[in-house]
């Protein structure tokens, strides 16, 4: 007993380097040359085993653990790379290595390289007859068009091929699917934006009153810059009234002569019918005239952004805006 110990331990030694060559080999599946390095390894583990279970180098036994190291190398390695997605790769290998496989590996492989060849013959095939490249422009009802044609074609051309026909419809169903989801959720941040940009107000802590970055607008349909543009509106008018409503008005038409506001000099005016706002050209102009002309200015500044040719406003000439805007 004591003297099998030795042989005992060999054995255990053997096995262990022949599981972590096969673990080696489910990494590096990719690498040819490292799998042949593997495998032939695992072939001189193999005879050690063999020899530490009284088996002669030149015995049927030991040839069949030879044969069955090997095997299992290009086993693990195909497995390996099926695992990791890459059926191209498992599917090469499988060719290369078949003839040095036992049969129950050779058996149990076959089926499953011939699943990864109807894998990749299907994403092939969805990839050729459904290209997707979403736009702006892109809406539910394009890819649902796009789907229905998919599926059509794939029911003609794979009829007599059942299981491929059904692998085809499993790849073009995500892919159609994950592009509406897509689609849905560019929509949904689009509106974030459009919603934020209406209700939280610009860097002045006033609402915004000027249309959305290009980059937002140019995705807009036609009746959302309708409703955008409806928004902004309103938010003029209530820059405008609230501006009007917090301005002290304390000039009645009788309180204050036409020269007294000419001269421009407000300590002429009485106490109490001095003018909240400012004279211009012999003119009183109140805070939210100022606003109004100002609101002028940032749309003038907002239509050059889309055509510099637009020659520039000259800001010399607000009292004239003032006067044509009849404010």
């Amino acid at each position: 007993m004591l003297a099998a110990s030795p042989w005992v331990w060999q054995k255990s030694i053997n096995r262990g380097r022949l599981d972590r060559l096969n673990r080696q080999a489910g990494i590096d599946y990719a690498d040819q040359r490292m799998i042949e390095a593997l495998a032939n390894a695992s072939e001189s583990s193999a005879r050690d085993h063999a020899r530490a279970s009284g088996h002669s180098p030149d015995a049927p036994e030991a040839q069949a653990e030879v044969d069955i190291a090997r095997s299992s190398i290009f086993r693990h390695a195909i497995e390996g790379a099926l695992a990791k997605g890459a059926h191209s790769a498992a599917i090469k290998l499988h060719e290369q290595t078949k003839s040095k496989l036992i049969p129950g590996d050779a058996e149990l492989l076959d089926e499953i390289i011939e699943d990864a060849r109807e894998i990749e013959i299907g994403r092939e095939y969805v990839a050729r007859i459904a290209p997707l490249s979403l736009t702006i422009n892109t809406s539910i009802e394009d890819l649902d068009k796009a789907e229905a044609e998919a599926t059509a074609k794939n029911n003609t051309d794979w009829k007599d091929n059942d299981t491929q026909r059904a692998t085809n419809q499993h790849f073009i169903d995500i892919q159609f699917g994950k592009a509406k989801r897509q689609l849905d959720e560019d929509k949904a941040r689009l509106a974030r934006s459009v919603h934020d940009w209406l209700t939280i107000p610009g860097p002045d802590g006033l609402p915004r009153i000027e249309r959305p970055p290009i980059a937002i607008w140019a995705r807009l349909t036609p009746e959302d810059r309708k409703r955008v543009d409806r928004v902004l509106e309103q938010n003029i008018d209530t820059m405008i009234d609230s501006v009007a409503q917090k301005s002290e008005i304390m000039l009645a038409p009788h309180a204050i002569s036409p020269e007294t506001i000419a001269k421009g000099d407000d300590n002429l005016m009485p106490a109490q019918a001095r003018p909240s706002g400012t004279v211009r050209g012999g003119r009183l102009v109140r805070p939210w005239e100022e606003m109004r002309i100002e609101i002028f200015e940032s749309h003038i500044r907002a239509i050059r952004e889309l055509d510099p040719n637009i020659p520039t406003f000259p800001m010399s000439c607000r009292s004239t805006v003032f006067r044509i805007l009849e404010l």
